[in-house]
């Protein structure tokens, strides 16, 4: 009798997990877009979850995902667990940077050490970020499955070599589709076919340079809505402020100051903090024009070949709109004589 060898099949593989960690469920529509790029590109190779400032916001956000609060049992969980660590990029080491931030390179020097795959995604990384900060960010680049960053100063800043320069991933987000942008202008009292320029504002670490800011652009949108029927459009990407600012000093305060210091104020109209991105970028298309100090505010304009005037007082704005042909100016150097005239050359028609 001849003995039978029984062959046992293998199951299926496990699908390989992935944690996405960023600036996510913070409160800020860029960094929101950011991550339903990030998401999308996670979930082709497995399955994702999402460390979250406020994960029921981002369960709503990126559906497909499972979301767990940033510092919690279940991240912890979630991080000995998965294969594969995934920063979710945006322009988050630099100047002024949050603690949990600051730590985030020692956690992708960790799941190295224990041997997790790390990938960094369309990263923004500046000169002026702590040096400890910078050299556990170096390391980690060097063993790094993947690395990309989304502008030039950043490939030096990571050290070159491995790491591929790529676009924000804000520049592959398509506008929500016409009846959702309706309802966000309606909600925000704009009437249909009105003349918009869209206005976004920043807080910085100078108070001084925030209300000299304030007062000249409130001059030349008081020029511009004398001589025109036209709305502005208040565009608040973030509900608190970079700098250790808080909810104290938002992009929503600066508009409501802005507001109370035009003659023209009964013009303004405010979008977000809190809308969707898609819903966003449909607005910014709806203007004419976008004065912008938020870095997504002129990507989100330039993505939709809408004419940008261009503030800056950071290294990312620096880098992005000197890279689409537009010289960045200061905040005290903007004059309302050159807003109002270049409003008047380019928000002509809706």
């Amino acid at each position: 009798m001849t003995a039978t060898t029984q062959v046992t099949s293998p199951g299926p593989e496990r699908p390989q997990r992935l944690l996405l960690i960023g600036n996510f469920g913070n409160g800020n529509v860029g960094d929101d877009a950011i991550l339903l790029q990030a998401a999308t590109c996670a979930a082709a190779q497995g399955e994702v979850t999402v460390l979250s400032r406020r994960p029921e916001s981002t369960a709503k956000l990126v559906p497909d995902a499972r979301s767990v609060t940033m510092v919690s049992r279940d991240a912890m969980i979630a991080f000995f667990r998965t294969d594969v660590v995934v920063l979710g990029g945006g322009g988050i080491f630099g100047k002024g940077l949050p603690p949990l931030v600051s730590l985030l390179p020692f956690v992708l020097l960790a799941a190295e050490a224990i041997g997790k795959q790390v990938e960094i995604r369309s990263i923004g990384a500046y000169s002026d970020m702590p040096a400890p900060v910078a050299w556990a960010l170096r390391r980690v680049v060097r063993r790094a499955r993947y690395v990309s960053a989304r502008d030039a100063a950043s490939v030096e800043v990571l050290g070159g070599g491995k790491v591929v320069l790529v676009k924000d991933p804000a520049w592959n987000l398509a506008p929500a589709e016409p009846a959702l942008v309706d309802a966000a202008l309606e909600q925000a009292g704009v009437a249909a076919g009105q003349l918009l320029v869209a206005v976004s504002m920043k807080p910085t670490s100078d108070a001084a340079m925030d209300d000299r800011c304030l007062t000249t652009m409130a001059q030349a949108l008081d020029k511009w809505a004398e001589n025109s029927d036209g709305q502005i459009v208040f565009m608040s990407f973030s509900d608190k402020g970079d700098y250790d600012l808080g909810a104290q000093v938002t992009d929503l305060l600066l508009g409501e100051r802005l507001q109370s210091q035009m003659r023209c104020g009964n013009r303004v109209r405010f979008v977000g903090p809190g809308l969707h991105p898609a819903v966003m970028l449909g607005v910014v298309q709806r203007c004419s024009a976008m004065v912008a100090m938020r870095l997504h505010a002129q990507i989100f304009a330039a993505a939709v070949d809408r004419p940008v005037f261009g503030v800056s007082f950071e290294p990312k704005s620096d880098e992005f709109l000197t890279s689409i042909g537009i010289a960045p100016l200061r905040p005290d150097d903007v004059t309302a004589e050159d807003l109002c005239s270049w409003l008047d050359g380019v928000a002509s028609v809706a």
